[in-house]
């Protein structure tokens, strides 16, 4: 029976600097030495056991790897790599997150410091627990007993802003994280509204000592 190289898939897609196994056998082989597969590549790298890396690219490329029967080297097959290249999103080097508004009512803004025109992720998390959530529900992930989490971009300027839902308790715990070459961390406190003091009117304590409890 005729040797052949039998791959899992002729084709393959890993991003830039990426890994990937590679799955080839023999077929009709009947001696171990006809089994034994050499792996090479064009552009990445791939080992004996047929693990392969892609190299770094900015751009899309096509790689090619030769499966060769080491018995028979007139027996081989080609296999495609399709390398993608590395997403431009992630080059924050710094942010500024400011909060702004008062009694429960408040906005926040991000810009971020970057060096070419892109967008950067964003993450805002509430830290509270088992309360309503005042972000977005639209793009919001809600899920029972986890945190709300809303996870966003900026524009190609670097900038983002986010109008929360008013609340009413008495404070709110938020992190907001920038995703870049260094993970930016911010987290800050809002206050709710303030409550007014209340006032006990006593049918028997007089005007005077009635006034006197406002102040």
């Amino acid at each position: 029976m005729a040797l052949k190289i039998v791959a899992a898939k002729s084709e393959y897609e890993v991003a830039s600097e990426g890994s990937v196994k590679i799955s080839a056998a023999v077929s009709g082989a009947s001696k171990k030495e006809e089994k034994i597969l050499l792996f090479s590549t064009q552009l990445g790298t791939i080992d004996d056991r047929g693990f392969y890396k892609a190299p770094k690219t900015d751009k899309d490329l096509d790689d090619t790897i030769e499966v060769i029967c080491v018995e028979d080297d007139s027996v081989k097959t080609n296999i495609t790599i399709k390398v993608k290249a590395a997403k431009k999103t992630d080059v924050a080097s710094s942010a500024e997150i400011k909060s702004h508004g008062s009694n429960g009512q408040y906005s926040i803004s991000i810009q971020v410091a970057k060096t070419d025109k892109s967008k950067s992720k964003i993450i805002i998390i509430e830290d509270d627990l088992h309360l309503a959530s005042v972000l977005p529900h639209d793009n919001s992930v809600i899920d029972p007993g986890k945190k709300h989490t809303l996870e966003t971009e900026t524009n190609d300027d670097g900038f983002y802003y986010l109008e929360l839902k008013l609340f009413t308790e008495k404070s709110r715990t938020f992190s907001v994280r920038v995703i870049g070459k260094s993970l930016i961390d911010k987290k800050f406190v809002l206050t709710g509204p303030k409550k007014k003091p209340v006032v006990e009117f006593r049918s028997n304590g007089g005007f005077w000592k009635n006034l006197l409890q406002k102040f």
